[in-house]
Formats: structure tokens, C-alpha cells, sequence
């Protein structure tokens, strides 16, 4: 057996195991996202984040979703400020805080303020935050809780985007 069908019976084998577990986000992902329209302010990155967001949901790439979620999430602010002629502060806690100012709830304020905490543990992989590396030495599930972090992003990013950009 050459090495190319080797790789492509691996790849197979893999598609077979992971398809139950796509289909089941694929149905989770049907649930939550509206079939109405939806008007993103932030132009191309907002959608291409948001949507990118979700294929990575759809794969089990939860480092990828949080951080899509999170750049959709943060540039869809940006951007409503910016309508508002309102610079956009580039810390999220005071791009939320301005966010309140034009209406953003203090419930979505919260739950957009965990994404972005969420996302900080991810974004420097070379020096990972202090509270992540106990966890490792510790000998957490990190894949466990990787999942279920991106499943709370996830679900923060639809309700948001739904409650504020459907038309």
C-alpha cells in the first residue's frame, strides 16, 4: 500500500468515526440560527467570522470557534460604534461598556464580557495564561473543557447576532 492510500484509508476511517458527532452539531446548529435575514454591520470580516465560526463548530474545531466567535462578536461592536461616530475602544470590557451606551443590554453585556475571557486563554498559545498551564499540570481533560467552552461561545455568538442583527 503506497503512503497516499494509506493517508486516504486513514482519512476515511476518521470521517466515519467523527460523522455521528458533525451531525449532532450540524442539528444543534439548525435549532439555534434563524432562517430569517440577517444585517451584519462590519461588512465581510463580521460574516465571513460568523460564519466561520460555526463550519468550525461543525468540524470540533473549538479553539477555532472561540476565536471566530469571538472576532465576529468584537467587529460587529466595533462597528455599531463606528455608525455612531463613537471610537470604538480596543479593550474589550470598554468596548462593551460603550456598546451599553447604544443599547446594548446588560444581560448580552455579560455574556459577551465571558466570551472575551474565553478567548484571552487561547490567543497567545506560546504563553498560555498562568490559570491554564495549573490546569495542564494538573491533569485536566483540556479537550473536555476546550468543548464545552466553545459550545458556550457558540451559543452566546447565536444568540447575540439573533437578538441584534436579524431583520
Amino acid at each position: 500500500m503506497t503512503e497516499e492510500q494509506q493517508i486516504a484509508r486513514d482519512l476515511r476511517r476518521m470521517d466515519r468515526e467523527t460523522l455521528p458527532d458533525r451531525v449532532a452539531r450540524w442539528a444543534e446548529l439548525n435549532r439555534r440560527t434563524t432562517q430569517d435575514g440577517m444585517l451584519f454591520a462590519g461588512g465581510e470580516v463580521v460574516f465571513y467570522a460568523y460564519y466561520d465560526a460555526q463550519f468550525a463548530f461543525l468540524h470540533g474545531q473549538w479553539i477555532a470557534t472561540i476565536l471566530a466567535a469571538q472576532v465576529a462578536i468584537r467587529r460587529h461592536l466595533s462597528a455599531l460604534l463606528h455608525i455612531r461616530q463613537i471610537d470604538p475602544p480596543p479593550e474589550p470590557a470598554k468596548l462593551i461598556e460603550a456598546a451599553q451606551t447604544i443599547g446594548l443590554d446588560a444581560e448580552t453585556a455579560a455574556s459577551l464580557t465571558d466570551v472575551f475571557k474565553i478567548a484571552r486563554w487561547y490567543t497567545d498559545y506560546q504563553d498560555p495564561p498562568a490559570e491554564l498551564r495549573r490546569l495542564v499540570a494538573k491533569g485536566y481533560d483540556i479537550q473536555m473543557m476546550v468543548e464545552a467552552e466553545a459550545r458556550q461561545v457558540m451559543h452566546i455568538m447565536l444568540d447575540y447576532f439573533t437578538k441584534y442583527c436579524v431583520i
